[in-house]
């Protein structure tokens, strides 16, 4: 698997970008802010697209994150690779949304698209999701570290068969472990727990159904007993109503008489019995209310009493929790806070790593005031030098041209010299001067003498002799301007000397400007002109200037970052905040793993402390309820004893007899009365009468009725106290329902439990046996990369079943995070191709690096050149970076 070349057209701030990859190991070096990151993140989403597709911030969201910085064009570009001797070519645009993005893939042969592969397209070549992709093959800019994925150790041994399993094994044994948090019986809001609290609170409430449900048989044996009794009575008084009938007229005074005195019996009787009972009362009759509230109160202290026993906390977690009260003696970090310290920690790692790298140097800080000094009148910019430089060459070519015009100008000048004398050349233009001069004397002559001749009326041949004569004048004129001509080869030379000396003036016009340029130049510098040395003095400048500019830009940027102003605050305030929580002050400046350690401490001792306040509330609660319960008995007169529910339901018992013994008591008052209201003065009347007739009957009858009002009131009684029974057992059936509900659903929930707890323990081990197989082949890998990354065997280092480094150091396996930054880097890089060498043991994939070595010294940065190339013999290699 090779990639060939890509084209972005636009992605981020990178657009109109193409780039061939045809070497085993393709480096990509370019300054900060070029967009290096930019396109490592191209390659990996044209193959897995975006991350982070539902996020908010454009940071997290890929989409939004690298949305084209120039607003034309698409968003998107396209990827060629080969595979399998096959060439591919991906084409992606990017939309606002995933449903509006095209994907196509090309077969590069053809030029014709290809179903050979999906969207999916890097799940299918590499067979490993997103996130393991980035854990393996593409190294991120300062991401370094890296761990297992459940993937991971399906590819790597997808050679069993269970590799399809082992790619879902996080996901199931995160949903086992989400499984036993919801059934757990060892917190308070596990569903175990809480139903085992409910079926306690039941057993308290159903611990008086015996003795109601005796109590109910009872009162049902009684009530069937007083309805026999009153058919018995019925039947007796029909057959005295009979008698009563034959002897009416009578007026037996004795049966009245004898009727008052068993109302008056059975108002004695009831009163005697009511009294008796108020005996058994020494604190007074309770009120039903608050008697009831107790009952309940008795019945839920046990349930109370298993929650407190199970927030207890055994041995080991009080020693815990003692150490971490000693811990945090002087209080309690804040969550929040400590996050927001950690993230500031974070933060000054990366300041301090930024200031490292960015700082002058002492040489750097020397050569910065070095060229302050320098350019105290001004610093020039780079294309006033380029300008002045410019000037200073164009200026010596000129002065070139000048110095060979010059000579051809002189050579010329000899040559024509060379050719015709001076003083011949003079003579000969005087001696044509004289004739043009006697030329033009005598045709003015021949003009004058044929004008007076002509006029005077002279002959012809006058007249023709002064026309011969201007005719002799015109030929002289004629023959002096004729004289000796140039030849043509002489003229050309002439003009040539013209052209060169016109040449020769505009040169140095031209060379005097720019001679000025030169000169104002380092007038502006303020600096001397001086003509043999302009060369040098020019290269000098514009080699200080631009060593100057940018170590001036660094400074500046160093300044203006804010970052060592920012270190103090955030040291300060992690010294202060240490100080004030009694914390270890980490000895070298690394306080983000002291931060999350105290953090766990913290959170822990949150649960620990929330449990042994829950215990203690409930033992305080238990107390309490313990404390009111016996108060209560005691404000009664009864000394408590436990199990306390029996004293208050035989206080319950004992007061529903009391009530139904008083409303005996009052019923028969009233009978009592109504009868004297009825038979005024009966209670004053003379008994000595003489005896009536039918008096026998009559007493007999009365008996019969105080007998009946008597088995009535029984009954009635017995009814009441059978009905709130029969009230009492139906909530009491409802209890017991639901605590065979509760008891079954409890044991579903223990038996679900073990099987996902045992599920768990088994998945645990089995995934632990399938790894160890290929641990050996990535330790060997590891140590051959850290070998040669390092130059050291790296015998410390231990891999275990999750694929996770530990080293040993001082008798002990400390975990990479104890590393600095560096150490870190180089363990996350040699794990990284460990995996990448398990899982691809036939055609390797291309390795994407974005600056991986950035916190590496001088001395490893070579050994990691060293491990680049060992790496491009077996792997394409495309390294992205800044630094050379």
């Amino acid at each position: 698997m090779r990639l060939r070349s890509l084209h972005i057209e636009n992605f981020g701030k990178l657009s109109g970008t193409e780039m061939t990859f045809d070497r085993p190991m393709t480096v990509i070096l370019r300054e900060n802010g070029w967009g290096k990151s930019t396109l490592a993140a191209f390659i990996r989403i044209m193959f897995y697209g975006f991350a982070g597709g539902a996020k908010r911030s454009g940071l997290d969201n890929e989409r939004r994150r690298y949305r084209p910085w120039n607003a034309g064009g698409a968003y998107g570009g396209s990827l060629t690779f080969e595979i399998d001797g096959h060439l591919y070519r991906i084409e992606r645009i990017f939309g606002s949304r995933e449903k509006e993005d095209l994907f196509q893939v090309f077969d590069e042969v053809t030029g014709k698209p290809t179903d050979v592969f999906t969207d999916r397209i890097g799940e299918e070549i590499f067979r490993i999701d997103a996130e393991s992709f980035a854990r393996t093959v593409f190294t991120a800019q300062m991401d370094a570290s890296t761990s297992s994925t459940s993937v991971i150790h399906a590819r790597i041994g997808d050679k069993s068969q269970t590799g399809g399993d082992m790619e879902r094994y996080g996901e199931v044994k995160a949903r086992l472990k989400k499984e036993q948090d919801r059934l757990t019986p060892d917190r308070k809001t596990g569903a175990i727990a809480r139903t085992r609290e409910r079926i306690a609170e039941l057993d308290g409430i159903l611990r008086g159904r015996r003795s109601a449900e005796d109590a109910l048989k009872k009162l049902s044996g009684e009530i069937a007993e007083r309805k026999r009794r009153k058919n018995e009575i019925d039947l007796q008084q029909k057959e005295l109503a009979e008698a009563a009938s034959k002897m009416a007229e009578s007026g037996d005074r004795a049966l009245l008489f004898q009727r008052y005195d068993d109302l008056l019996g059975a108002e004695k009787r009831a009163a005697e019995e009511t009294a008796r009972l108020r005996k058994t009362f020494a604190g007074g009759i309770p009120e039903n209310t608050a008697l009831e509230a107790m009952i309940r109160e008795a019945g839920t202290l046990s349930g109370v009493e298993m929650t407190s026993f199970a927030e207890h906390l055994n041995e080991a977690e009080t020693e815990e929790f003692n150490r971490l009260i000693r811990l945090f003696h002087a209080g309690v970090p804040e969550e929040t806070e400590l996050e927001d310290l950690v993230e500031k920690s974070r933060r000054m790692e990366k300041m301090k790593h930024w200031v490292a790298e960015h700082r002058l140097t002492e040489d750097e800080e020397q050569r910065l005031a070095e060229g302050a000094a320098y350019f105290t009148a001004a610093l020039p910019e780079e294309a006033e030098i380029r300008a002045a430089v410019g000037a200073w060459e164009r200026l010596g070519k000129i002065r070139s041209e000048i110095e060979s015009s010059e000579a051809a100008r002189k050579a010329l000048r000899e040559e024509l010299r060379r050719r015709s004398g001076s003083e011949q050349r003079a003579a000969e233009e005087t001696d044509n001067r004289i004739r043009r001069i006697l030329g033009i004397l005598v045709f003015a002559a021949g003009c004058a003498a044929v004008f007076f001749l002509a006029d005077a009326g002279a002959g012809l041949y006058a007249v023709g002799g002064g026309a011969a004569a201007a005719l002799a004048g015109l030929l002289l004129i004629a023959f002096s301007f004729g004289g000796r001509k140039q030849p043509a080869e002489e003229r050309e030379s002439e003009e040539e000397f013209q052209e060169l000396s016109d040449r020769v003036r505009a040169a140095k016009e031209d060379a005097a400007k720019l001679e000025k340029t030169v000169r104002d130049f380092f007038y502006h510098c303020g600096m001397a002109y001086a003509p043999d040395h302009v060369s040098d003095d020019l290269y000098e400048i514009r080699s200080r200037a631009q060593d100057y500019r940018e170590l001036l830009k660094q400074y500046m940027a160093f300044r203006n970052s804010g970052y060592e102003e920012a270190i103090r605050d955030i040291s300060a305030e992690l010294m202060e905040y240490a100080q004030r929580h009694h914390m270890e002050i980490p000895d070298d400046g690394q306080w983000t793993e002291t931060l999350v350690r105290m953090g766990k401490d913290a959170a822990e001792y949150r649960i620990l402390s929330a449990r042994n306040a829950g215990a203690r509330k409930g033992r305080e609660a238990i107390r309490e309820r313990k404390a009111r319960v016996e108060e209560y008995l005691r404000t009664l007169g009864i000394r408590p004893s436990e199990p306390y529910l029996d004293q208050l339901t035989d206080l319950r018992d004992r007061t529903r007899a009391y009530d139904r013994a008083e409303a005996n008591f009052r019923e028969a008052r009233c009978a009592r009365e109504v009868f004297e209201t009825e038979n005024e003065g009966i209670a004053q009347a003379d008994r000595r009468a003489p005896e009536m007739r039918g008096g026998e009957l009559g007493e007999k009858n009365a008996r019969l009725e105080a007998e009946e009002e008597r088995i009535l009131a029984e009954k009635r009684s017995f009814e009441s106290q059978a009905e709130a029974l029969r009230e009492e057992l139906a909530r009491l059936d409802d209890a017991e329902e639901e605590r065979i509900a509760e008891t079954e659903k409890l044991e579903k929930l223990t038996r679900r439990y073990a099987v996902v707890s045992k599920t768990a323990e088994y998945l645990e081990k089995a995934a632990e046996r399938y790894s160890t197989r290929f641990l050996d082949p990535v330790s060997r890998s590891f140590r051959k990369y850290y070998r040669l990354l390092t130059g050291e065997d790296g015998d410390t280092f231990r891999i275990d079943s999750s694929l996770c480094v530990r080293v040993s150091e001082c008798g002990a396996l400390r975990e990479e995070a104890c590393f600095s930054a560096g150490i870190r880097d180089m363990i996350g890089l040699c794990s990284r191709m460990a995996m990448t060498d398990a899982m691809y043991p036939g055609e390797k994939p291309f390795l994407i690096f974005d600056d991986p070595f950035v916190n590496l010294d001088d001395g490893k940065q070579e050994r990691a050149r060293n491990f680049l190339d060992a790496v491009s013999a077996e792997y394409q290699v495309i390294i992205l970076t800044c630094h050379g």
